[in-house]
C-alpha cells in the first residue's frame, strides 16, 4: 500500500480522485461509515449504501436513504408509479417483519402519512423527524395523533427551542390553522405530563407570553387552557378572567372552577382571589412579596403601591411597547398609554386618547404633530376656541361645521354681553 494511504492515518487520497472503490475500503477501515457509503452511492451500489447508512442509524443517514430511493423512483422529471408501488410494498414488507425502522424510512420516502405513524409509534428517537415530515406536509393531524399516543416520546431541548423560535408573536387563531403552532402546543402539553431532562417550564412559559391577544380563547384548543391553569401562569389566567372579551359565560364559569381547584390543592391565596365569582377591585394583600417578572406582571395593575414599579421594571427590561400598554390600560394610565403612543411617532392614536380623556392641550399637540387638522378643529371645539375652530373648518371648506362654529361664536358674544 502507497504510504500516503496509511491505514493509520488514512487520507481521502481515492475519493478526490474518484477513484470510489479505493476509497470506500479506505473510508470502511478508518471507520468513516458515512463516507464509504456516500462512496458507495456514487458507483451506483445503492443497496449497500442504504445498508450501511441504515446501521449509521442517524437522522442524517436516514435522509440519505431516502434521497437514495427517491431518485430510483424518478424517471427524467417524474416519478415513476412502479417505482413508488415497489417501494411502498417493500414498506409493508419491513413493518410486517417488525423491522420498522426499515418500515418507516421507506414509508417516509413515498409520503404515506398512514404508514409514516403506525410505524413511527414504534421506533424509538426518530420522533422529531417524525413530526417535521408532519409538519412538511401539513399533515397535523396525524401529528396530533403521533404526539397523543406516542409512548416514551423523545424531544430534545434544542428542537423544542428551535419550534418556539420560529415565532415571538402568536396569536390563538393560529391554533386552528397553523400545522407547526398546533404541533408545538400538543408536543409541549405532552412533554409537561412527563419526565424530562431539562427545564421544561421555562420553554413553557416562553411560548405562553408569546400570545398576547386573547380574542377567541374560549374556542383554543384544550391543551392550550390545560398549560395556562397547570403552569399557573398568572398574566393569561388574569387577562381571561378580567378582558371582559369572552362571551361564553360557561367558558368563564368553567375557567374559574379549575383554578380553584388548583387553588385548593396548592393552597394559593392568590389564585382562590382569582377564582372568585366577582372580580377582585385589589389584589395588594395577595401579592404582597411576589417578585415582578414578565409572566405576571399583568396582576401589579390590581395593586395600587406596586403599579409604578412594575411599569418601571417593563420599561427596564424593555418589554415590548403592546405588553407596557396592555399593563397602563390595566393600571387605568391612560396618560401613560397616550404618552407611549406619542413616544412611538403614533400621532393620531396618542391624539385620539388624550382628547377622550380631556387632556386637551396633549391632543392638540399631537394632531398638530401629526398635521390632522380635522383633529385640530375637534380639538379647538372641545377647548371652546370657537374662532381657531372656525378658522380650520374654514380652510376645510366644511361648510355644516363653520355654521355651528357662527353660532357658537354669536351664542358666546351674546352671552359675554348679557355679563358685562
Amino acid at each position: 500500500m502507497p504510504p500516503y494511504c496509511s491505514i493509520e492515518k488514512p487520507q481521502p487520497c481515492f475519493f478526490h480522485k474518484n477513484q470510489f472503490e479505493l476509497a470506500t475500503d479506505e473510508y470502511l477501515l478508518s471507520g468513516e461509515k458515512k463516507m464509504a457509503a456516500l462512496c458507495l452511492t456514487a458507483i451506483d451500489k445503492t443497496e449497500q449504501a442504504i445498508n450501511l447508512y441504515e446501521e449509521i442509524g442517524d437522522s442524517e443517514s436516514y435522509l440519505e436513504v431516502i434521497d437514495i430511493l427517491r431518485s430510483r423512483m424518478r424517471k427524467g422529471r417524474r416519478y415513476d408509479q412502479n417505482q413508488i408501488q415497489a417501494c411502498y410494498e417493500t414498506a409493508e414488507f419491513h413493518y410486517r417483519k417488525k423491522q420498522f425502522d426499515k418500515a418507516l424510512t421507506r414509508f417516509l420516502a413515498v409520503n404515506e402519512s398512514d404508514g409514516v405513524l403506525k410505524s413511527a409509534l414504534l421506533v424509538e428517537g426518530r420522533d422529531e423527524d417524525v413530526l417535521d415530515y408532519f409538519m412538511q406536509v401539513d399533515k397535523s393531524e396525524k401529528g396530533i395523533e403521533f404526539i397523543s399516543r406516542k409512548r416514551n416520546l423523545s424531544i430534545s431541548e434544542g428542537y423544542l427551542k428551535n419550534l418556539l423560535s420560529r415565532s415571538s408573536y402568536r396569536i390563538i387563531g393560529g391554533l386552528s390553522f397553523d400545522a407547526d403552532e398546533r404541533i408545538l402546543l400538543e408536543l409541549l402539553a405532552k412533554l409537561h405530563a412527563g419526565k424530562n431532562p431539562y427545564d421544561l417550564i421555562e420553554i413553557i412559559r416562553t411560548y405562553l407570553a408569546s400570545y398576547e391577544s386573547f380574542i377567541y380563547v374560549d374556542k383554543a384548543p384544550k391543551a392550550f387552557i390545560d398549560l395556562i391553569i397547570d403552569t399557573h401562569y398568572l398574566n393569561h389566567i388574569f387577562r381571561i378572567i378580567s378582558d371582559g372579551i369572552i362571551l361564553d359565560k360557561s367558558f368563564i364559569a368553567q375557567f374559574k372552577k379549575r383554578i380553584s381547584a388548583q387553588a385548593a390543592v396548592c393552597d394559593d391565596p392568590l389564585l382562590k382571589a382569582l377564582a372568585q365569582e366577582s372580580f377582585p377591585p385589589t389584589l395588594e394583600m395577595e401579592l404582597q412579596g411576589l417578585p415582578i417578572d414578565m409572566h405576571n406582571y399583568l396582576l401589579f395593575s390590581l395593586a395600587p403601591t406596586r403599579v409604578a414599579q412594575a411599569l418601571e421594571f417593563l420599561k427596564r427590561h424593555k418589554a415590548d411597547p403592546s405588553k407596557i400598554i396592555g399593563f397602563c390600560y390595566s393600571a387605568g394610565l391612560v396618560k401613560e398609554v397616550a404618552l407611549l403612543h406619542e413616544e412611538a411617532e403614533s400621532y393620531k392614536r396618542a391624539a385620539e386618547i388624550y382628547l377622550e380623556n380631556g387632556y386637551h392641550f396633549d391632543a392638540l399637540r399631537c394632531y398638530t404633530k401629526s398635521k390632522d387638522f380635522p383633529g385640530m378643529a375637534k380639538t379647538y371645539e372641545k377647548m371652546h376656541r370657537y374662532d381657531d375652530a372656525l378658522a380650520v373648518y374654514t380652510k376645510l371648506g366644511k361648510k355644516t361645521a363653520i355654521a355651528r362654529m357662527k353660532k357658537k361664536l354669536e351664542g358666546a358674544k351674546y352671552i359675554q354681553k348679557e355679563l358685562f
